[in-house]
């Protein structure tokens, strides 16, 4: 017997998702298991990450690949504010609405803490007279 990592329900019959990219994985939330996988072309070691899970949950995964794939591309233009962010390994822009969000809810991170000092240094330049 064995749980589903997704809807926890306990069975015996389980499938694995498997799936192999060069992005840590673990920034989506994921319980994934992480596996080293020497390739048989190139002596090369890769990371694979996996999940345990039953016959629906691995049907609904596959219904999301098909709507990944099939679906409306996410990209958006330019909002215009300057505020790039990375999320889920590509660069997007938000708005300083969604990024006073993210700090307000604690998702908002820094490379460093040069880059919270500038940050913090444009959000206060931008309340001086001059830039009003």
């Amino acid at each position: 017997m064995e749980e589903c990592q997704r809807c926890h329900e306990v069975d015996e019959d389980r499938r694995t998702i498997s799936m192999a990219c060069f992005y840590d994985m673990d920034e989506l939330g994921i319980p994934f298991k992480q596996e080293l996988m020497k390739s048989e072309l190139n002596d090369q070691t890769k990371r694979i990450y996996t999940l345990r899970v039953c016959k629906q949950c691995r049907g609904s995964w596959m219904a999301s690949q098909v709507n990944w794939f099939h679906g409306v591309d996410a990209t958006q233009d330019s909002c215009g504010s300057g505020i790039f962010i990375r999320e889920y390994g590509a660069v997007r822009e938000i708005t300083e609405e969604e990024w006073n969000n993210r700090v307000k809810d604690g998702k908002a991170t820094y490379k460093s803490n040069e880059y919270r000092c500038y940050a913090d240094k444009l959000v206060n330049d931008k309340d001086t007279p001059n830039n009003k």
